[in-house]
């Protein structure tokens, strides 16, 4: 295997010589270059998170070669476990160890296994998976140490948990999803809702610490809270469904264990997506000191509840000029309402303000 030598903020690694193969699919080690700015952003909350904290265990689940588990053990001081399933590829997390002078201990096992092997072990998991970590979650819960600890997972089925294909969401998740203005949003607040559910089943309840879509994949960081209590409480504050209206884009969240109305003020029928997260997509003043910009970014917004909105594609439903987005967000500010740019969609704002209140400044 050619390797060649490359650098991912504090860490070297080993990695293939990608210009020599086609797609970096066909390397015989998995590496992806352009999830080094989500290794970083996780490196820089997981640091933030466990600041002051001595003794941090961490494991890897699906190390490749060992990109993400190096940098947490060499920029977060973390011990840390590296396994995969496939030998060759810690063979070389061996070698990038080696190379970054850390300790850190490797396992070539299949990831349910080896999470299993691991019961409440770690105070950090990191499930990378290619596809779906549905068939994964469960057993990185188990893994988790105590109140406090971090669950890191990242799905690359973006189709599926945003409702581009809806039968394979609720095969894999037993989520209804469908085509919304919202889909990438609507992505990472499903993968939040099964993860907490699958926590649920052991009596574990999660919540999200911050959740975002970058490039091909969702991901999200997840504090366990504590056990049944808690989780009973979560599932009927922030578990529910979504009214979504394609005719003109109204949404609207209803409770799990509440009634629920699908008829919109069009006149249309609303379509039933969840059940899903439809709470808080993150911690705002902690992710404030998180040294990373994207997360710097989204600080402002996750705390403001609801459903984000595409002007763009309202604007076509309105058959209606756009407003600047900022002078859009400048008129709701001034109503006394809170609003802010969306992390989602480029052309989208959060806001607390009604649907309807926005769709009234379209002209």
């Amino acid at each position: 295997m050619l390797l060649k030598e490359v650098t991912e903020g504090a860490t070297r690694l080993l990695t293939p010589d990608l210009s020599k193969y086609k797609r970096i699919y066909d390397a015989p080690v998995f590496y992806n270059p352009e999830m080094a700015e989500d290794r970083s952003l996780s490196v820089a909350l997981a640091s933030a998170y466990f600041h002051g904290r001595e003794g941090v265990e961490a494991a890897d689940a699906m190390c490749g070669l060992g990109a993400r588990a190096l940098r947490y053990s060499k920029e977060c001081g973390f011990k840390v476990i590296a396994n995969d399933v496939q030998p060759s590829a810690i063979e070389i997390a061996k070698k990038n160890a080696a190379l970054n002078g850390v300790d850190v201990a490797t396992e070539n096992k299949e990831a349910n296994v080896f999470l299993c092997g691991h019961k409440h072990w770690f105070h950090l998991v990191d499930v990378d998976p290619f596809g779906s970590p549905a068939p994964f979650v469960s057993s990185a819960v188990v893994s988790l140490k105590a109140v406090g600890s971090l669950l890191c997972i990242t799905a690359t089925d973006t189709g599926a948990l945003s409702g581009a294909y809806p039968r394979a969401c609720y095969r894999k998740y037993g989520i209804i999803a469908q085509k919304t203005s919202f889909a990438a949003e609507l992505g990472v607040r499903n993968l939040v809702a099964f993860a907490f559910r699958e926590a649920s089943a052991h009596d574990i309840s999660l919540r999200p610490l911050f959740g975002y879509a970058r490039l091909h994949y969702f991901r999200v960081f997840l504090e366990l809270m504590g056990g049944k209590k808690a989780g009973n409480r979560a599932s009927v504050e922030n578990v529910g469904f979504i009214g979504y209206c394609p005719k003109c884009d109204d949404r609207k969240v209803m409770a799990v264990l509440g009634g629920v109305d699908l008829n919109c003020t069009c006149g249309s029928k609303m379509m039933l997506l969840g059940p899903t997260w439809t709470g808080k997509l993150g911690d705002g003043k902690f992710l404030e000191g998180v040294a990373h910009p994207i997360a710097a970014k989204a600080s402002g917004e996750v705390d403001i509840p609801g459903i984000s909105i595409d002007l763009h594609v309202l604007a076509k439903k309105k058959h209606g000029l756009c407003p600047k987005r900022d002078t859009l967000i400048e008129k709701l500010q001034e109503d006394g309402y809170r609003a802010v740019p969306s992390m989602f969609v480029s052309s989208g704002i959060r806001t607390n303000a009604p649907f309807e209140t926005v769709a009234k400044l379209f002209k």
